[in-house]
């Protein structure tokens, strides 16, 4: 009689728990106490003005901002979310569509360091969870790396990319700046040396020399990457070289052409 009851009163407290959870995770009311709850608990760590939608359908948060000390400082006019709760069943996070616009980040002066002469090994990662973004859009990127200084500006970056099991895809990605700008496709693997293959376009803005813009392609891996830029304005020309051991001892070799001359064989050691 006893046990009967014991497993009443665990079914009774479970059931409370599921109710709570649909109610903070499924609705408007429910995801707005939750954040707010957050924002009172964090203090000056995290705060947010505005809450609509439901967590587990989309949502939008206004004027978000988060602060640790000595690590980030950042601030978000808006943040929009559309995804799929249910492609987890199926091991994947799926991100319809992602908005961030207005994103101040303030990083922390780096302090500077001597290198220990470690050499830098990549690890090989495995993801047992997939990520899919069918699109994601930042607007207006401010980013500080320290006190003083003008800040890095960007004005949006459209990505399109998914991650499973040690791979990385990313079928679009559009970078526009004031001064330079792009379009790239890439595929990385997280294993061995991180190989990899990407393509894409390019330009930028020169006060001296004007507009520059061309096309990339590169293939291999951190240890060994062939590179072939193609600039088309202002004039033709062709680069093709080489990078090798990227993150420890970078060495590059070098080909470049023009229809006016040609330089071969350019290394740096």
């Amino acid at each position: 009689m006893k046990g009967g009851r014991l497993l009443q009163w665990f079914l009774f407290c479970l059931l409370l728990l599921l109710a709570g959870l649909t109610f903070l995770l499924a609705t408007e009311n429910g995801f707005r106490l939750l954040l707010r709850a957050c924002d009172s608990l964090a203090g000056p760590a995290f705060s947010v003005a505005r809450v609509e939608g439901r967590f587990v359908d989309s949502w939008r948060l206004e004027r978000v901002q988060i602060h640790v000390d000595g690590v980030v400082d950042l601030e978000l006019d808006e943040l929009r979310c559309s995804w799929r709760p249910g492609a987890l069943a199926g091991q994947e996070l799926q991100i319809d569509h992602l908005v961030l616009r207005g994103l101040v980040l303030r990083l922390p002066a780096a302090a500077a360091e001597k290198g220990d002469g470690a050499t830098v090994v990549l690890p090989a990662l495995r993801f047992s969870l997939g990520l899919r973004v069918g699109d994601a859009q930042l607007d207006d990127i401010e980013v500080y790396f320290s006190d003083a200084g003008a800040p890095l500006v960007v004005n949006a970056v459209r990505i399109k990319a998914s991650v499973h099991d040690d791979q990385l895809s990313i079928d679009h990605l559009q970078l526009d700046s004031p001064d330079y700008g792009g379009k790239l496709q890439a595929t990385v693997q997280f294993r061995d040396h991180w190989p990899l293959v990407a393509s894409g376009e390019w330009r930028v803005t020169d006060p001296g020399i004007g507009d520059l813009s061309g096309s990339v392609a590169v293939e291999g891996d951190l240890a060994q990457l062939a590179v072939s830029v193609a600039l088309q304005t202002p004039a033709v020309a062709r680069i093709r070289g080489q990078l090798t051991d990227i993150l420890n001892d970078l060495h590059w070799q070098a080909t470049g052409e023009t229809d006016y001359f040609r330089l071969t064989d350019i290394r740096v050691d």
